[in-house]
């Protein structure tokens, strides 16, 4: 089984600042995304179609990071990180980042 590696966008470190003192608490949960990532999170359809969902719990409710599968490269790469409330429709702003780097 090959490992992944997680990389992320610019806007995901805005997103895990936010975060304050769970920040190292959320990037130790979205590393595990290393293994066996596409057990740990579900497909996206509609217009989030080709991403995944992965939850995740901190002390102060559930969360959600979403991510790009890029095969080739073996790379998870992270497009948003925030609580669960309204996390698809805040998705769609990456979306808009992967197009404009021709990754969507």
């Amino acid at each position: 089984m090959n490992n992944y590696s997680v990389e992320i966008i610019h806007l995901v470190k805005e997103d895990l600042k936010k975060l304050r003192h769970q920040k190292e608490a959320a990037v130790n949960q979205i590393i595990s995304l290393e293994k066996e990532p596409i057990k740990k999170s579900k497909s996206l359809s509609g217009t989030l179609k080709g991403l995944r969902s992965f939850k995740f719990t901190l002390a102060d409710g559930q969360y959600r990071a979403i991510f790009k599968i890029l095969e080739d490269n073996k790379v998870c790469l992270l497009i948003i990180v925030g609580s669960r409330q309204n996390i698809y429709l805040e998705a769609k702003r990456g979306v808009k980042n992967l197009k404009k780097q021709g990754l969507r």
